[in-house]
């Protein structure tokens, strides 16, 4: 399974590894933090890749996200338009 592999780099005056992702990702893109490169690469064998945790995010079978993730994307969205009202 092929996968693509993106990296930020995101500065902060604080710690944010208590803070969501999708929280940093929104400071970085307004205030409070800064984004100063974004990288992807694709990776042919992500099971090779020092960064890669096992995780069953997707479904090896069929290339497609499961069920679980596709429950943890909509949960983002649901934040993200109750973050805009």
């Amino acid at each position: 399974m092929r996968l693509y592999k993106s990296t930020m780099t995101i500065w902060t005056t604080y710690d944010p590894t208590e803070v969501e992702l999708t929280e940093l990702v929104h400071l970085a893109e307004n205030v409070g933090a800064y984004c100063s490169s974004v990288t992807c690469a694709l990776i042919p064998e992500p099971e090779r890749d020092p960064a890669w945790d096992g995780t069953d995010f997707f479904n090896v079978e069929n290339d497609q996200m499961t069920q679980s993730s596709i429950v943890a994307t909509n949960k983002v969205k649901e934040h993200d338009r109750e973050t805009a009202l």
